[in-house]
């Protein structure tokens, strides 16, 4: 009892005195109010931010669909003012001075009186093309000096192309334009295309012995049918592209050029949103998949070993060519691939320093032109939706030049 008393609130309601005073009366109201205005105001919150929301989904719809009809409308109205092409006209043909640009002038082409330098002589019976573009001096020296060797050792001619055609596609993707367009001027019978990267590891291996190679890898009648002779790629990059486009020999042929032509018109895989990663080999790739029997027509996948060995495995004495492909990616690319140049010119020269200067002459040089150097944004757009496109002239048995230059054919 004593213990229930202690706890029993003794004292009128309204007195100071009480040490725990109840209250007058029960306010239920405050409280439910108090709840009830929380509850409004998360709703409200919860509404305007939905609101928020609805509009700018609103707006990007609005934006994209405004963007699309835009570029529809110059989709349309701009293919009477755009040529999407170059042609390779025949020899002693006068060729349009608008094609591989737009018809109306354009200030941001640049002509060049060497687009292209050849050392050796024109009747040679195997010609090796490589684009140099973006190196300096003496890196773009030492990579011609090594070449130069072999082609001069063996009798064969070296192309050098010094520029690209078209300023919307990168480099490697101008490696086909030029490749096709110096088989369109060859007199050669065999052609070897090798990246800058490419270095010609055997200097005592010749032509004869790479064909050999090929015909024994393959069989003869493959080796007879073919025109095109390309290498797998290297380790894990197989898995993301079967070809290596780095180092690859064909015929001069006809075929070969329509085939690079195929490669450049119609499998790019560019749009509005898209650029392959690969370029020219994500093309290759696109045609093989896209279109087998048509590519194994003229073409041919061999194991790299045989002519485009992959620096990074162990060297054997009858690599033919030593293959640094990489490093141009990324963030760090430009400087990386700057880098990997000052490397390359360093062993050229370390290995190459008892030799005495390759003879460079005779030299036939050819000149050109770069479209598309700089663009609008129109162009730009214009250029992703109509990506240019290579256009073979159907008279010319040999199709020759790409356009005029200041008067000139441009190569």
């Amino acid at each position: 009892m004593a213990s229930e008393s202690s706890h029993r609130i003794d004292c009128h309601p309204n007195s100071s005195r009480c040490t725990n005073p109840l209250p007058t009366e029960l306010v239920i109201s405050a409280p439910c109010e108090s709840l009830e205005n929380e509850s409004v105001r998360r709703i409200l919150k919860m509404r305007r931010r939905a609101l928020k929301l609805s509009c700018l989904k609103l707006a990007l719809w609005a934006f994209i669909t405004l963007g699309c009809l835009k570029l529809s409308v110059i989709a349309f109205f701009g293919q009477s003012r755009i040529k999407q092409s170059f042609s390779l006209t025949p020899e002693n043909t006068v060729a349009d001075d608008t094609v591989f640009s737009w018809r109306e002038s354009s200030s941001s082409d640049i002509c060049y009186s060497d687009a292209r330098v050849c050392y050796g002589y024109r009747d040679a019976w195997f010609e090796v093309y490589t684009m140099i573009v973006n190196l300096d001096l003496q890196q773009a020296d030492a990579v011609m000096r090594n070449t130069l060797k072999w082609t001069t050792q063996h009798g064969a001619r070296y192309c050098v192309q010094r520029i690209i055609y078209d300023g919307s596609r990168t480099v490697s993707w101008n490696k086909v334009a030029a490749t096709a367009d110096a088989l369109a001027r060859s007199r050669a019978k065999w052609a070897l295309s090798l990246d800058a990267d490419a270095l010609i590891n055997s200097f005592e291996i010749s032509p004869q012995d790479i064909l050999r190679r090929i015909e024994r890898e393959s069989d003869e009648r493959t080796f007879a049918s073919k025109v095109l002779f390309f290498s797998d790629d290297f380790g894990a990059k197989k898995r993301i592209n079967p070809i290596n486009a780095g180092v690859y020999i064909m015929r001069v042929d006809e075929r070969t050029i329509k085939f690079l032509s195929k490669v450049w018109n119609n499998y790019h895989g560019i749009n509005l949103l898209h650029f392959p990663y690969y370029e020219e080999q994500a093309a290759l790739r696109n045609f093989m998949m896209q279109d087998p029997t048509d590519f194994e027509q003229d073409a041919v996948i061999l194991p790299y070993s045989l002519f485009n060995s992959y620096w990074r495995e162990e060297r054997k004495p009858d690599d033919f060519v030593v293959h640094y492909a990489g490093f141009g990616r990324g963030f760090r690319g430009p400087e990386r691939y700057a880098e990997k140049f000052d490397a390359l010119t360093r062993i050229i020269n370390e290995r190459l320093k008892d030799d005495e200067p390759p003879v460079r002459s005779p030299v036939d040089m050819y000149s050109g032109r770069t479209r598309f150097m700089t663009t609008s944004l129109r162009q730009k757009l214009l250029l992703r939706l109509n990506p240019t496109k290579i256009v073979l002239n159907a008279s010319a048995a040999r199709p020759d030049g790409l356009a005029r230059c200041n008067g000139v054919f441009m190569i």
